[in-house]
């Protein structure tokens, strides 16, 4: 009797540890919130910093879909112009800004109790700010870079471990691909993220 009781208790705790970890992976009907801050590597532009952040819902237990926007800051690689009243040339410098706002669909595939692996992919759109002056080593001139805005797309990919139920931390990467004649025409994002779950 003893060890059917050990046994069966054995049983219903094993039961309640895989119900637990079921509902850490199974998030259907859950909203969130996510940001993320790292490095991004654009075309024809230095490397600099990137920032998202997100609101996403559960439509089913790995399928979401999200709304949001971001931000990356560049230096732009200086180049030379000649200035005819000045009759030399200036070296640009200067910085660029990208603004966004996307809507994502993605997926999680679990790895583990507490590993999930997502994939996603989203469309938006853009705003390039750039910010630039022209210099001949003494005076330095405003060099008028026009702004422009498009639609963009961007492919995701993300490591992530929950913390319990309500939170998770991630590595993350996103590929920002922009269809313009400006420099820059895509983007390489490496993030850390965290994700609030409610």
């Amino acid at each position: 009797m003893r060890k059917f009781i050990i046994l069966s208790m054995t049983s219903l705790l094993s039961v309640a540890v895989l119900a637990e970890n079921a509902d850490i992976n199974d998030k259907a009907g859950r909203l969130y919130i996510t940001g993320d801050a790292g490095a991004g590597v654009p075309s024809n532009l230095r490397s600099g910093m990137a920032l998202n952040a997100s609101i996403g819902y559960y439509v089913f237990s790995h399928l979401h879909v999200e709304v949001g926007g971001g931000y990356n800051h560049f230096g732009i690689n200086p180049f030379q112009v000649y200035a005819p009243s000045q009759k030399t040339e200036l070296q640009v410098t200067g910085t660029e800004n990208i603004w966004s706002i996307h809507t994502n669909a993605l997926y999680d595939i679990p790895l583990s109790d507490s590993f999930t692996f997502t994939l996603g992919a989203g469309l938006g759109w853009a705003l390039n700010s750039p910010n630039a002056n022209a210099s001949d080593g003494v005076i330095a001139y405003k060099y008028n870079m026009p702004e422009s805005n498009h639609g963009m797309a961007q492919g995701m990919a993300a490591l992530n471990y929950m913390l319990g139920e309500d939170y998770a931390v991630g590595l993350n990467y996103n590929f920002m691909y922009l269809p313009t004649n400006d420099p820059v025409k895509y983007i390489n994002q490496f993030s850390i993220g965290i994700t609030s779950y409610f």
